[in-house]
């Protein structure tokens, strides 16, 4: 499959999808995991938008960082105690069964 780049007038929706698994993630009350099997973008376009939104909307909540090669795959993970949210663009056959919401978009 082959991932485009964000396009400036993407980006707006990109947001509105991570807003959304963000308060999904939230929503669980202390142990909310989410996982976005992104099938159209790279995911590693999306680390400047969620560090803007990290800083501006949830005030450095959240611990984003990069994992290569595990079980998921290459992934962004961004992690809160236990809060967790992933993101990457591997097969929806690796979602974990804790996930409460993924997303195959």
């Amino acid at each position: 499959m082959t991932f485009s780049s964000i396009r400036e007038n993407q980006v707006p929706n990109v947001k509105k999808t991570l807003r959304f698994l963000v308060e999904e993630v939230w929503s669980a009350g202390g142990d909310g995991d989410a996982i976005w099997i992104s099938k159209y973008y790279k995911i590693y376009d999306l680390i400047p938008i969620l560090e803007e939104m990290n800083k501006e909307e949830w005030k450095e909540w959240w611990r984003i960082s990069t994992v290569g090669h595990h079980k998921f795959g290459s992934y962004l993970l961004l992690e809160h105690d236990q809060e967790s949210l992933i993101i990457t663009n591997e097969d929806d056959r690796l979602v974990p069964n804790w996930s409460q919401c993924t997303l195959r978009s």
